[in-house]
């Protein structure tokens, strides 16, 4: 309504949480990203934002907090975020961190929305190590490359593909 088709908004800030008859605060990151993936030009199509723009976002958080390879993404269900296109963020003691998703088209429609819109929210406790970044030896072997294709049955979780080649790589695997 406010003449800005591209908007990347994100908020830090305390929320309330029901224990029993307690009511406790966590300090939440939050985040929402709508419209086209870059400013207008001429040599750039406008290109709709999608999940795997916001996941992106969401990675670089993690990486930069020190977490990026402690939380796994799986799929998941909240009332305000589109079923099938939402997932969890779960830490390695099976704990959920944060949500990442679509924002359900009911809820959109009802906000007068006609884009559609990608939110995440983390607890900020969960995902920040406050490590400092590390030099390590830059190797006198050349980076070796490859693009690998892979035809795989609907039901294969990518996590658990990529846990598997990680461990089978073993300490070569870099990235």
């Amino acid at each position: 309504h406010r003449q800005q088709p591209r908007v990347r908004v994100f908020e830090s800030g305390l929320r309330f949480v029901a224990d029993g008859d307690q009511l406790s605060q966590q300090k939440m990151l939050a985040g929402a990203i709508t419209g086209t993936r870059a400013q207008e030009g001429w040599a750039d199509p406008a290109t709709e934002v999608d999940f795997y723009d916001i996941k992106g976002d969401v990675e670089a958080i993690l990486n930069l907090c020190g977490t990026g390879e402690l939380v796994e993404f799986s799929s998941a269900e909240q009332p305000a975020l589109h079923p099938g296109q939402t997932l969890a963020l779960v830490n390695q003691q099976g704990l959920t961190v944060g949500y990442i998703g679509k924002l359900h088209p009911t809820l959109q429609q009802s906000l007068g929305l006609s884009q559609s819109v990608y939110v995440f929210e983390l607890v900020l406790s969960e995902i920040t190590q406050g490590q400092i970044a590390a030099f390590h030896e830059i190797s006198k072997y050349p980076t070796v490359r490859r693009d690998i294709s892979l035809s795989l049955h609907a039901d294969v979780v990518i996590g658990e593909l990529l846990a598997t080649a990680k461990s089978s790589a073993g300490e070569h695997l870099i990235d």
